[in-house]
């Protein structure tokens, strides 16, 4: 009996396997797409930032402002995924079983986990932005 029950749940263990693949690739690509798009934003604005070292900013105020961007960018993408699953919500509901199409304990983890995956891919760059030497910055050119 054991057989024929995992025989017929193979799919569907298969197919539940599959989404969890994809959602770990995507959950990568989102964090390398947030960490090249600081660290080109980073390497654009090196000489403001030196600038600002210059001036008196000192480095946590640098690394605030680079997390701040990070947490800014995924900010929006989370507000935008938001509204969008609770539009598309309703459609999935004959796709689920014993689970409601708008899952409270999902609709939060979920953007809490892209929150923490954004700003540890930020952290890196903003390390970087707050750790140059601004002489060294301003003398490049």
């Amino acid at each position: 009996m054991d057989e024929v029950v995992g025989a017929s749940l193979a799919i569907r263990r298969f197919s539940a396997s599959l989404v969890a693949a994809f959602a770990v690739v995507g959950l990568l690509l989102v964090s390398i797409g947030i960490y090249g798009i600081l660290a080109h934003l980073v390497s654009q604005r090196s000489r403001e930032i030196a600038v600002r070292m210059a001036l008196g900013a000192r480095a946590i105020d640098i690394f605030k402002m680079i997390l701040g961007k990070g947490a800014l960018i995924a900010a929006i993408g989370i507000l935008c995924g938001l509204l969008i699953s609770l539009l598309v919500a309703p459609a999935m509901k004959a796709l689920l079983y014993s689970v409601p199409p708008i899952d409270p304990p999902v609709f939060i983890a979920v953007p809490a986990l892209l929150l923490g995956v954004a700003l540890l891919a930020s952290f890196m760059p903003a390390r970087r932005a707050a750790g140059r030497n601004p002489n060294a910055v301003l003398h490049e050119e």
